[in-house]
């Protein structure tokens, strides 16, 4: 999926992009099929902020970052789901997105112990192409390790 759509429209509004008619036409249909998606993906993300609230879930990147470092959002797509929970939070919330249809990406390295208190980050997924990056750090390695996730 190329991400980069909702600013190519937005230099072609402001003349700083020239396209061919059907170049143009290709860049509209490609970005109204993301911006479909990405409705779909903001409410999801409202229905897991309200069904995870007593984890208090962070979003992060994409649709954070649309909505808070761009002028407008749609110069920013996204394609996935990226959420920060505390360790002790961790399995409980992977719990509930398996529940409601999700499954992992990768094969669990150790266990899910592990995973709660040293990995950074599993992708879950579910049909059609929906990811969700659960992450529990912000960084992985000794970084992520330092980090005081109660800040």
């Amino acid at each position: 999926m190329n991400r980069i759509t909702g600013l190519a429209l937005a230099a072609v509004e402001a003349g700083e992009l020239h396209l061919s008619e059907s170049q143009l036409a290709a860049l509209i249909e490609a970005n109204t099929s993301i911006a479909g998606f990405e409705t779909g993906l903001d409410s999801l993300l409202l229905y897991l902020n309200q069904e995870l609230a007593q984890f208090e879930p962070i979003v992060l990147k994409g649709a954070a970052h649309a909505r808070l470092d761009y002028p407008d959002s749609r110069w920013r797509n996204y394609g996935d789901i990226d959420l920060l929970v505390r360790g002790k939070d961790f399995n409980p919330v992977r719990s509930f997105l398996e529940n409601i249809g999700f499954a992992r990406m990768q094969a669990a390295p150790l266990s899910s112990r592990w995973e709660a208190e040293f990995a950074k980050s599993i992708t879950v997924a579910r049909a059609p192409n929906v990811e969700i990056d659960l992450h529990r750090t912000l960084t992985s390695g000794a970084y992520g390790l330092a980090m005081n996730e109660e800040v």
